[in-house]
């Protein structure tokens, strides 16, 4: 690599800063989704693809091309905000009188959305919650960070990292017949059912244990499971035992 692509590499993993901080960095580990969907791969086919947002729905028209893509496009969006994208209603107290319970998970592999939103929105909804009389927004709202795991779903192959919760869109990926998590069907694995016994009985989860397979087009041989630590917490593996094994690690405060 040349300095100049060393230079725009590097960047890649720093916050995208104006006059304050205004977006959250990729994380390490995302460099391989690096070519796909709104990054993309340089050709105009690829980037074309994200015109609808700016040409329909902020009204930018058919003539807007990504190079006249600059701040003063996003300070628009922002002002904008069409169709009501911005997540920056931090306060879900109320979500929480009646009732309510949110698990939130996010891959730290991801490349199209920085798993530093998801942190920041949680961080934020934990303060402004505790501000209207919420003590601890755990209580009602977990975040769970996946470890390798790409946009929603899958994990690069020279990472086979458990990814597989049964979350929305996952079974697809493996084959049109998979439903929960294939001789896991429980409120441990299946994060669909972890959702239930939270909302039915009461029982919050601590983590979900992830999954993937040797072979990820019909989900029979495990390859290794991890328990996926509600955050702050982190899987930190106990030192015994097979470490492709969930049982073998532990939730822990690392920092």
């Amino acid at each position: 690599m040349t300095i100049a692509r060393i230079s725009y590499a590097a960047r890649m993993y720093l916050d995208c800063l104006r006059s304050a901080a205004l977006y959250s960095h990729l994380f390490y580990g995302s460099e391989s989704s690096w070519l796909e969907g709104n990054i993309g791969i340089g050709e105009e086919s690829t980037i074309s693809q994200q015109y609808w947002f700016l040409r329909d729905l902020m009204g930018l028209g058919d003539s807007f091309v990504w190079k006249d893509l600059d701040f003063s496009t996003v300070e628009l969006a922002d002002h904008l905000n069409p169709g009501n994208a911005t997540a920056g209603q931090y306060d879900i107290s109320e979500f929480e009188k009646r009732g309510g319970k949110f698990i939130h998970y996010h891959g730290l592999s991801d490349s199209y959305v920085s798993p530093g939103a998801s942190t920041f929105y949680y961080d934020q909804a934990k303060s402004a919650v505790q501000a209207n009389g919420v003590d601890d927004v755990d209580d009602f709202y977990r975040l769970f960070l996946i470890p390798g795991m790409e946009h929603c779903y899958n994990t690069p192959t020279d990472m086979n990292a458990p990814w597989y919760i049964a979350g929305t869109d996952q079974a697809s990926t493996i084959n049109t017949s998979t439903w929960s998590v294939p001789e896991y069907r429980d409120a441990k694995h299946d994060v669909v059912l972890a959702m239930m016994a939270w909302v039915e009985n009461g029982t919050a989860p601590d983590s979900i244990v992830a999954t993937v397979w040797k072979n990820t087009t019909n989900a029979q041989e495990v390859l290794r499971q991890r328990p996926i630590c509600h955050y702050p917490y982190q899987a930190k593996y106990t030192g015994k035992g097979d470490p492709d094994e969930a049982e073998n690690w532990e939730c822990k405060l690392l920092y």
